[in-house]
């Protein structure tokens, strides 16, 4: 009986946490305000050409960019590929794993009156000092960068930034996966941003989907 307490106790602990996701975004741009029906092409890290995670991470990148006005032209681009003649932006995106999995900790709050009588925590999980149960998980941090280059300069061999964007996130979410969809969000709000300022943001996790 006290086992199924338990356990009824834990899952109202767990429903009762709001789950999200925080990025830290830094951007640095120059854009102009009139970006209404420049078009774009995606350019993958060369390292990360032409394979389904790319697949859906240039997606949801475009489809970002298409929220605020600019018009995708065409597939994503290979490595070294002739630029179009009427292309205005070259949107290059690097993703993945900022370092190993770090051992985190998540330390519900007990509830506002104390535990209840008859709930005893199992002593794995019961902390002492300050009443509360303590898991370690491990902790993913993953990052999404995407660079903005003026398509003209690029045809020419040159190299002009028009916006640099980082988003860094820590979560217990193993799948990059599932990671990527909120990470786009967070560092395409307000886009293009302020430029050079690092910034929190905050997703829901929506667990049908980010999308």
């Amino acid at each position: 009986m006290q086992r199924i307490l338990t356990s009824f106790a834990l899952i109202f602990l767990l429903a009762a946490c709001q789950e999200t996701l925080t990025a830290e975004v830094t951007r640095f741009n120059t854009l102009s305000s009139q970006l209404q029906g420049k078009s774009f092409a995606i350019l993958p890290d060369k390292d990360q050409a032409d394979n389904s995670q790319f697949r859906l991470v240039s997606r949801l990148v475009a489809q970002a960019l298409q929220s605020y006005g600019l018009r995708v032209q065409g597939q994503p681009l290979a490595p070294g590929q002739p630029l179009a003649a009427d292309l205005d932006l070259v949107a290059q995106i690097h993703y993945g794993d900022a370092d190993s999995p770090a051992a985190g900790t998540d330390k519900p709050d007990p509830p506002p009156y104390g535990w209840p009588e008859w709930y005893s925590p199992p002593p794995s999980v019961w902390d002492d000092s300050d009443q509360g149960l303590e898991t370690t998980t491990p902790l993913y941090r993953r990052y999404l960068a995407v660079d903005i280059f003026d398509a003209k300069a690029w045809r020419q061999g040159k190299r002009h930034w028009l916006f640099e964007g980082r988003a860094v996130s820590q979560s217990a979410i193993a799948s990059i996966d599932e990671v990527m969809p909120y990470l786009v969000r967070a560092l395409f709000k307000s886009f293009p941003g302020s430029n050079g300022q690092t910034i929190s943001v905050t997703i829901p996790i929506n667990k049908k989907g980010a999308e």
